[in-house]
């Protein structure tokens, strides 16, 4: 009797057994596919990223349209953007709008000379999805904004695109990427209309939080959004694939740094 108590014990251990590798087997053949599904979905993305590119020439800087966006790069990183205005024929300057650190917001002027030169200003970005009319009220809404201070608060409160909320005492304020971001946020209406959102997210996290449970936006967040075409100034126009499949692997390269 006993004997057959044993086995019968051993038989229940070996078909636990056996179910219980056969979960892990399911389970682990389930988290490969799903790992497999991502990695090709990325490579297809990468891919997509890659193919638009390419179709794309480098650009120089009279290709500079208003409303395109300026970003500042340092040490691989982007750190800054900024809205160009126009080019101005009275002093040949090329006309900016940003939000800037010290000096909140404010019109900044470069010349060519400094935009051709400078290792930090070597990536630009096209809103494609608007028309002349937002691009303009972009631009006039970051203009109007002119004189406020710099936002030091962004990482204690959502990203804000209404001006003067007295619900919101940091409204008056703003960081960088946030005036690039509510500029075209708010580009479906007028400044003088006063009404504000409904305009293009150019923010690829739209209103998801982040880790510090916030919804902020960052420089590198409007470069990879969707609305966005990535180009480059270049002193004179790339003549072959290899210059761009180099500028792509450049362009990769910082995306994964940040």
């Amino acid at each position: 009797m006993n004997t057959m108590i044993k086995c019968r014990v051993e038989m229940e251990k070996k078909i636990l057994t056996i179910i219980i590798v056969g979960i892990l087997l399911l389970t682990n053949n389930i988290i490969i596919n799903q790992v497999n599904s991502f990695a090709v979905s990325e490579k297809n993305q990468k891919n997509l990223k890659f193919n638009k590119y390419l179709s794309e020439k480098a650009s120089v800087i009279s290709d500079l349209k208003p409303g395109d966006i300026l970003f500042h790069i340092s040490q691989y990183i982007t750190i800054h953007c900024l809205i160009f205005k126009q080019f101005n024929v009275s002093n040949n300057m090329y006309e900016f709008l940003e939000a800037n650190s010290d000096h909140g917001v404010r019109r900044i002027f470069y010349s060519e000379n400094t935009l051709n030169n400078t290792l930090i200003y070597k990536k630009f970005a096209r809103v494609e999805t608007a028309n002349s009319i937002q691009i303009q009220n972009a631009i006039l809404f970051a203009e109007s904004q002119i004189g406020k201070e710099f936002e030091w608060d962004m990482f204690f409160h959502n990203k804000n695109y209404i001006p003067s909320d007295p619900e919101k005492p940091y409204s008056n304020s703003w960081y960088c990427t946030e005036l690039v971001w509510a500029a075209y946020y708010n580009c479906n209406h007028t400044v003088d209309e006063e009404i504000y959102g409904e305009g293009i997210d150019i923010d690829r996290n739209k209103w998801k939080k982040d880790s510090l449970i916030w919804s902020m936006v960052w420089p590198n967040d409007i470069l990879w959004d969707d609305d966005i075409k990535v180009f480059y100034l270049r002193k004179n126009k790339i003549k072959n694939s290899n210059d761009n499949f180099l500028l792509y692997n450049i362009f990769n390269s910082l995306k994964n740094k940040i």
